[in-house]
């Protein structure tokens, strides 16, 4: 059997890596202890529901590639859950993230550490479903500096039932402008944009 420990420690841990990178699972990490700690937590699915499940999170952020991240609401969880998701800035491989904060009750404050994933160097792809909250015109203005994120290529956000209104839709507009933007997607159902939004 291949993958039993001596086996497993025959290949280099760069052929690990480009292997892993390949599958982009986190399977081969629950192998044995010595690819766990060299191959770390890379692609994670998570459900966040307490604080917590939020620190955990944030000490994943130096091997963090794809996070798929669902915040449950409840409102001990969804602020450190804010401060969790504000650390990932600092993900230094952080490529995909899918963040699933409906119903969470974030207003303008969350958005703007939402808003500074900006700073994550490697942020490639970021889809946001942050519906049915109340993140207001204040909000989507700092939402609109995810413009400047250096290597973002794919934007989704849906922000539909959140009270953006014209003045929050027409920074938003902003993000069209984004030089390295490929694709961009906004949801704005339901939040009186008007005419002028």
């Amino acid at each position: 059997i291949f993958f039993r420990r001596t086996m497993s420690s025959l290949l280099p841990a760069e052929v690990w890596d480009l292997i892993v990178e390949f599958a982009a699972s986190d399977c081969l990490s629950r192998v044995d202890r010595g690819l766990r700690e060299a191959l770390g937590r890379r692609y994670v699915r998570w459900t966040c529901h307490s604080t917590r499940a939020a620190r955990a999170l944030a000490s994943w952020t130096g091997t963090l590639r794809t996070l798929k991240l669902k915040i449950v609401p409840d409102a001990l969880a969804v602020g450190a859950a804010a401060d969790a998701i504000g650390a990932l800035r600092d993900a230094p491989h952080l490529h995909t993230l899918t963040l699933d904060c409906s119903r969470c009750g974030l207003d303008a404050g969350s958005a703007q550490r939402l808003a500074a994933l900006k700073d994550a160097p490697s942020l490639h792809t970021l889809a946001l479903d942050l519906s049915c909250n109340g993140i207001g015109a204040a909000g989507a203005e700092a939402l609109a500096a995810l413009k400047d994120a250096p290597r973002l290529q794919t934007l989704t956000i849906d922000l539909h039932n959140n009270a953006i209104g014209a003045a929050g839709a027409q920074a938003l507009a902003a993000l069209a402008g984004a030089k390295g933007l490929h694709t961009l997607s906004l949801g704005l159902v339901n939040n009186a944009v008007g005419p002028d939004g």
